[in-house]
């Protein structure tokens, strides 16, 4: 549900990318498909004979062979995991500084996060 609330307040110049081994999840197509219509650029890394593949506006075809029966799928998400890394590698690159400034910033608040949390007790023995 989250994924159609996202796309339904997307705009043109937003960018959405959806990561999905089968490509089939109904909802995730639909608000893909409703991000697109609103302008935005829809990225899909999935099978490329897939509904999310058919309406992607640009499609990274991922579909190593496994069985999606399993309960953890090891090979599609480090291939999945290896594109979405190589994507975010390419906008950096292109982003310049600006992108350092983001990671520091980013890097900061989740440093200030963990000091925040409390540590957790040792095993209780009552």
């Amino acid at each position: 549900q989250m994924i159609l609330q996202q796309a339904a307040i997307a705009k043109a110049g937003d960018v959405f990318i959806a990561i999905s081994h089968t490509g089939q999840l109904p909802e995730l197509a639909q608000g893909m498909q409703m991000a697109k219509e609103a302008g935005a650029t829809v990225i899909a890394i999935t099978d490329p004979h897939s509904p999310l593949a058919a309406m992607a506006s640009i499609v990274f075809a991922c579909h190593p062979d496994e069985d999606t029966n399993v309960f953890t799928p090891m090979s599609s998400r480090l291939a999945q995991l290896t594109l979405f890394d190589a994507l975010q590698v390419a906008l950096a690159l292109k982003m310049g500084d600006a992108a350092q400034v983001n990671l520091q910033k980013s890097k900061l608040a989740l440093s200030l996060a963990r000091k925040q949390k409390p540590e957790p007790s040792g095993p209780s023995h009552a």
